[in-house]
């Protein structure tokens, strides 16, 4: 919001003064909450209601949201979620994103220039972008989707059944974490790197310089690791 005082009476100059306000608005949790920004950081606690954020530059911090979908659009700016329960989707230009405690449906996360970190969190993820590391420390999932071009990927799945995880970089390393318990096929592929495997109970192991296949624990989910340019490690927590 931006307010604008011009000098009053005839004038051959124009001129004015700009105000920016702050402003605090309260407002029944359960209502749709829609915000178009130009720039200004917005903060929003305790909604209930579908979330919809279109900001061009600033910062967005959420904490204690319940509800069926929050959408966000930033173009300049960081994003941080805390203790969100829903479906969360996200694109942005230029920006770090940080999720944390969160229970999530369904996340889709589209970043052009920045680093996603997501932890103690539960739910499905599929994460696309251009040049940023992504860390993502996963209590439970059943899929996790992750590309990137330029970047590290560190993916950590502490238990649950994973149905699937898949990650392609081009210029990157990777490390794999599974849950002792998974029971999953893999299969890794590099072009430039080194493999390394730091599992048990594995079947159908098969190996080389640039690749490896097996199965854990006689299979069900599944995980594939491609990369161009990186090293990858696929261990067990």
């Amino acid at each position: 919001v931006v307010g604008r005082l011009t000098p009053a009476g005839p004038s051959v100059f124009k001129s004015s003064r700009v105000h920016e306000y702050t402003y605090a608005i309260k407002a029944p949790p359960y209502v749709e909450l829609e915000i178009d920004g130009d720039d200004g950081a917005v903060e929003v606690t305790g909604w209930r209601g579908r979330i919809d954020f279109d900001v061009d530059d600033g910062d967005v911090y959420l904490d204690d949201i319940k509800n069926t979908k929050t959408s966000l659009s930033v173009d300049d700016g960081d994003v941080t979620v805390l203790s969100l329960v829903g479906e969360f989707g996200l694109s942005g230009d230029d920006g770090d994103v940080s999720l944390s405690g969160c229970v999530v449906e369904g996340a889709s996360l589209n970043l052009d220039d920045g680093d996603v970190m997501v932890r103690e969190s539960s739910g499905d993820f599929a994460i696309s972008l251009d040049d940023g590391d992504v860390s993502l420390d996963l209590m439970s999932t059943s899929s996790v989707s992750v590309r990137a071009d330029d970047g590290d990927v560190d993916v950590a799945i502490e238990s649950g059944a994973t149905e699937e995880v898949n990650v392609n970089t081009d210029d990157g390393n990777v490390m794999v974490s599974m849950s002792p318990e998974s029971a999953y096929s893999f299969g890794i592929s590099v072009d430039n790197g080194g493999v390394r495997i730091d599992l048990t109970e594995v079947g159908e192991m098969r190996k080389d310089e640039h690749s490896a296949s097996g199965v854990v624990r006689g299979g069900g989910g599944r995980v594939r690791i491609t990369t161009d340019d990186g090293d990858v490690m696929l261990v067990e927590s």
